[in-house]
């Protein structure tokens, strides 16, 4: 991915990670988002 991918990517992670917080998933979002950062 671009560098500018990634800094998207993060915001997009952080704001997915807000939203589950609020539907009681984070910690599956989370899993998913640091997984999708490793590959």
């Amino acid at each position: 991915a671009a560098d500018g991918a990634v800094g998207l990517r993060l915001a997009d992670g952080l704001r997915a990670a807000r939203d589950a917080i609020d539907s009681g998933a984070a910690a599956t979002v989370l899993e998913r988002w640091v997984a999708a950062t490793q590959r």
